[in-house]
């Protein structure tokens, strides 16, 4: 295979190391209504903060990954319900982690 179609099945796969803007995730957490549950920086009640889940990975190589198992197949990480799965893209799950780790 030549090194084109490598570089062309890389970026299909999402593995061709482009940066993920969270910015891009920012405005997806407001399309999936991600705030009803998660507030930015003041608890609710509901489920953890953005701000609370960004500091729990802070500096976890794994973060990622990690959230975008959860924005996919849902979870439990301490608020009152249990986070539902949600049907997005890996892309979309990277774009709204990426978001969620930049929240202060």
């Amino acid at each position: 295979m030549s090194p084109l179609r490598y570089a062309a099945l890389f970026a299909t796969l999402g593995l061709a190391g482009t940066p993920v803007l969270a910015q891009d995730g920012a405005a997806l957490l407001q399309k999936y209504n991600c705030g009803m549950c998660h507030a930015t920086s003041t608890p609710n009640g509901m489920a953890p903060t953005f701000a609370s889940i960004a500091n729990k990975y802070k500096g976890n190589a794994s973060a990622i990954a990690t959230l975008v198992s959860v924005i996919k197949n849902g979870g439990h990480g301490g608020g009152v319900v249990s986070m539902p799965a949600t049907q997005v893209s890996d892309a979309d799950a990277k774009a709204m982690a990426a978001a969620v780790l930049a929240t202060k």
